[in-house]
């Protein structure tokens, strides 16, 4: 039987707490030491991430003592990822050892481009689209494939696919465009690699395999699920 543990993240407007038992929903607390309180679970049962110091890359996806676990900066092109999407990174790649490829996670807003190589993030890229299919009206789970195809073959037209795409009211269309231009952006990230993507509505999957990519999909929940095992692994927590 495991005994039941959790994780206390510092964030910049307090801390979070989650469960071993996976949830992808946290509590919210107003400081570190309230989340600490709050729990249901003895302190030695608890990983408490405090604002470690950002690390370059390249650079473990998680680090073998997890309380050193803090955001990854890279300067050029300039990105971040919190401890949050590595923790989510080390789930994706917990099964499989020595993989290299990339990992695609995509968020409300943003969308992260991971290199990953033998259980290092050697590089990334990240791109804000889902803010502006927000912005622009475009629809959120629908991509138009030949207004995708339209802008990956010339990004350069972007401003102008828009605009066409606004007057014939295609919201799946100006999703179409901005996700072709991520694509032509991000091409050296998919173009031949394997590429594992997570996400919850098949979006990115679908647009990548219209291009032939090489792709697996992964459920954000089970991602987080086996990222927060490997935490607790790494803390000695569970076996």
């Amino acid at each position: 039987m495991t005994l039941p543990w959790g994780l206390v993240l510092s964030t910049p407007e307090g801390a979070q707490l989650y469960l071993g038992d996976g949830s992808t929903a946290p509590s919210a607390y107003d400081s570190q030491d309230d989340a600490i309180e709050a729990a249901i679970v003895p302190t030695d049962r608890l990983v408490v991430l405090s604002a470690a110091p950002a690390v370059e890359p390249p650079v473990r996806v998680l680090p073998d003592a997890v309380a050193d676990l803090g955001g990854v900066l890279q300067e050029a092109p300039l990105a971040w990822l919190s401890s949050v999407q590595r923790i989510m990174l080390a789930g994706v790649i917990r099964a499989r050892a020595n993989w290299d490829g990339v990992v695609c996670l995509t968020e409300q807003e943003t969308t992260h481009w991971v290199h990953v190589s033998a259980g290092e993030v050697v590089s990334f890229q990240s791109a804000a689209t889902g803010r502006l299919i927000s912005a622009l009206g475009g629809a959120e789970g629908d991509c138009a494939v030949q207004a995708l195809e339209d802008t990956l073959s010339h990004p350069e037209r972007l401003a102008v696919h828009l605009q066409s795409a606004a007057l014939a009211d295609k919201a799946d269309s100006v999703t179409g465009h901005l996700i072709g231009a991520e694509l032509a952006a991000m091409r050296r990230y998919w173009l031949g690699q394997e590429v594992l993507v997570v996400e919850d509505a098949p979006l990115y999957g679908a647009a990548l395999e219209t291009q032939g990519a090489m792709v697996t999909a992964i459920a954000p929940d089970r991602a987080w699920q086996d990222g927060l095992h490997v935490v607790g692994q790494k803390a000695g927590l569970i076996g």
